[in-house]
């Protein structure tokens, strides 16, 4: 596995290494790759030609506070980061407009999967029907144990979370791949456009890295799309 990630403690240099390794397998170059730095909240920035390579070889040049992404500038390639949480990449051909999303619980909770479709349409005049989208391997409903305080933000956001939770052996588990696919569909998205990959990030530790299962330190995965 290949650390993308610059907050797990990695060696800064190994990092860069590892971004020039995946781009190189992909054809594109490093200084394509534009990021936010996550916070888990539900800002969202549209990438215009002059923030290419926004945090690509450091944390610092990235775009504070950002968890959304969205461009239809060229020669840029979109990334967001996890360990866990759900990413989604989104693209819409009639216009050519890529976006990705870190859509943690948090994140989730604060809408930002409508609010990114909404800002597409309103900048792009993009219809959502006509968004194509992608949710990453993530914690699956197997192993994502959650708690009350959970919950209780799950309930205040959507009438639906009930829908998303699992309960096994007096345990509470939730469905974040439900719920991303759900918001997508609520957003406006045709349920056929969506593509959920449903493999969980804790139970594959020969492919994944997964903060629930190994804590803060492990490494970071992401999920990348490419604008030509």
């Amino acid at each position: 596995m290949l650390n993308l990630g610059f907050k797990s403690g990695d060696n800064q240099q190994n990092v860069v290494t590892n971004r020039r390794r995946v781009c190189e397998a992909l054809g594109i170059k490093i200084d394509t790759l534009t990021l936010g730095q996550q916070v888990h909240g539900s800002t969202i920035r549209v990438v215009t030609q002059d923030d290419r390579g926004r945090g690509a070889l450091d944390i610092k040049s990235a775009f504070p506070g950002i968890d959304a992404l969205i461009t239809q500038a060229e020669d840029i390639a979109l990334m967001a980061q996890s360990a866990d949480c759900p990413l989604i990449i989104g693209y819409a051909p009639d216009k050519k407009v890529i976006t990705v999303i870190h859509a943690s619980w948090r994140s989730m909770s604060q809408g930002i999967i409508p609010q990114t479709i909404k800002l597409m349409n309103q900048q792009f005049g993009i219809a959502p029907a006509g968004i194509l989208a992608g949710v990453s391997p993530s914690i699956g409903p197997c192993c994502y144990e959650v708690k009350d305080d959970f919950i209780k933000a799950m309930q205040a956001y959507t009438k639906r979370a009930g829908d998303f939770i699992r309960l096994r052996q007096e345990k509470t588990y939730f469905d974040l791949w439900a719920m991303a696919r759900n918001e997508l569909i609520k957003s406006g998205l045709k349920p056929e456009h969506i593509e959920v990959a449903g493999m969980c990030t804790s139970c594959q530790p020969d492919l994944f890295y997964s903060y629930r299962r190994d804590g803060s330190k492990t490494g970071r995965f992401g999920a990348l799309i490419y604008q030509k």
